[in-house]
């Protein structure tokens, strides 16, 4: 069985596809079936919902990025092309920084508004960052993707909204808590057939006492990443294959648990349940983008 779960850039190893809605008949108790693993329609439904995580998860470690640079973490910040607009305010203790590169290809380009408000450890808002001091970064996010270019897989639009509250726990961790918001329309080139689908996809994740671990090295490692993040998803995808035309639609639930050890996901869609379990050193073997980018901020930042 592939893993290619990402689960939500991987750094919190935890992706959750959605929460379950179902209707049963007044005092009828729901019959619950095991769900076989190989079933492509649910196989398709990850891959959709996977995608939504690690697009989120990078939305999350863009924004985080910025309170890097902003705040001096690093040494000055390089400028980038000149097609790239960047503004930046501070206004009633939050820091607003908008993004654009529409300039840059006015087919494929990210748009950014985000806020975050840095806390001292006794939780008043800083203009200015004292490091040994730095008790919390909240940070409001609102990222837009935009991709009409032939040459890309997925062709339509996709938006990331979200809150999210990074918590410094002592000088090895970071705890993390909020709620994010993720949708997309388009369609996409099926990896295995070369058909293009049709996708309709909107995601809610909660993210609940999501511990991080951050060190010093030069490679920060998920391993010992803890906690919960559970979503809310409908999805309408349809592809036109020879044979038939394949439809996932509906809403889908994971709950995604992870100790120190162990990743346990179990996703149910109607009254079917698929149970899965990882060794968290197996899921952190495959690194994502967003996960690595996220971590190597906290790290600076904490």
């Amino acid at each position: 069985m592939k893993l290619k779960l990402r689960y939500w850039g991987e750094m919190l190893l935890l992706v959750s596809i959605c929460a379950l809605v179902s209707c049963t008949k007044k005092g009828a108790e729901p019959k619950i079936q095991p769900g076989n693993l190989s079933d492509p329609v649910y196989l398709e439904a990850l891959n959709a919902t996977s995608e939504s995580a690690e697009l989120s998860g990078l939305a999350v470690a863009f924004a985080v990025d910025l309170v890097y640079y902003y705040l001096d973490f690093s040494p000055q910040r390089t400028a980038g092309p000149l097609c790239h607009v960047e503004t930046y305010a501070y206004q009633n203790g939050w820091h607003q920084v908008s993004y654009s590169d529409v300039n840059c290809d006015p087919n494929n380009y990210v748009t950014s508004v985000d806020s975050f408000q840095i806390k001292n450890k006794a939780g008043e808002p800083q203009q200015t960052v004292d490091t040994t001091d730095l008790g919390s970064v909240e940070v409001r996010l609102k990222l837009r993707l935009v991709s009409s270019s032939i040459y890309a897989d997925f062709l339509g639009e996709a938006n990331v909204t979200g809150n999210i509250i990074f918590n410094s726990i002592d000088n090895n961790a970071v705890t993390i808590n909020g709620t994010i918001q993720e949708d997309a329309k388009g369609s996409f080139l099926h990896p295995d057939s070369g058909v293009w689908c049709s996708l309709d996809r909107a995601v809610d994740y909660d993210l609940n006492d999501v511990r991080i671990p951050i060190t010093n090295s030069a490679t920060v490692s998920c391993l010992g990443t803890t906690g919960s993040l559970i979503g809310t998803a409908f999805l309408d995808i349809v592809c036109p294959f020879e044979s038939d035309t394949f439809q996932v639609s509906g809403v889908w639930s994971t709950t995604v648990t992870s100790n120190t050890q162990i990743v346990s996901v179990v996703t149910q869609h109607g009254q079917t349940v698929w149970t899965q379990s990882f060794s968290q050193a197996q899921v952190c073997v495959e690194g994502t983008r967003s996960g690595s980018k996220l971590r190597a901020s906290l790290r600076e930042i904490f």
